[in-house]
């Protein structure tokens, strides 16, 4: 994309920018952004959480932000930036939904974010960076919230990406 995604603009803000609204407004307990050591970081109301290995798999990002949790932690939230679009609602839905198993939104298909339960911590730790996260999901217990929200689904990882979820973000929603 030419430069980092979490800093692409979206609407009147940008991609990190939107997500740490909604984050905020949720509320949830603390906000922990993981970023490459290069990134030069905004003034933002979160926790930077610096991976060392910037080319690594993304779980090596969640297993940094793992690592950076308090010891009374119960879940992680995971949201990727490149899913821009969720709606303030599904994250409502997820926090309400969430009863020590791992919680994923669904729209006719599991999406994004995901909150994982503190029993899963150890596994992802564990996990290998090539296997990812989708070794562990697959045997653990989930709950699947139902929602109405296509932004679950919509993944930036082209310009064509970008443009569609610029034109999504105009949308009404339902």
């Amino acid at each position: 994309m030419g430069r980092p995604k979490a800093m692409l603009p979206l609407g009147e803000t940008t991609f990190l920018g939107r997500i740490v609204d909604i984050l905020r407004q949720v509320p949830v307990r603390s906000i922990r952004v993981v970023v490459p050591g290069a990134f030069e970081r905004p003034d933002m109301p979160v926790r930077w959480v610096v991976n060392p290995e910037s080319d690594s798999e993304q779980l090596a990002s969640l297993q940094c932000a793992l690592r950076d949790l308090p010891a009374d932690s119960d879940a992680l939230l995971v949201w990727a930036v490149d899913h821009p679009l969720v709606r303030e609602d599904t994250l409502r839905a997820l926090l309400e939904a969430f009863d020590g198993r791992m919680v994923q939104p669904f729209d006719g298909r599991p999406g994004h974010p995901v909150i994982f339960s503190r029993a899963m911590y150890g596994e992802l730790l564990s996990a290998s960076p090539a296997a990812g996260a989708r070794s562990v999901v697959r045997h653990s217990e989930r709950r699947l919230v139902p929602v109405e929200d296509p932004g679950i689904h919509v993944n930036v990882d082209t310009p064509a990406d970008y443009q569609a979820a610029q034109e999504g973000l105009q949308r009404p929603s339902k």
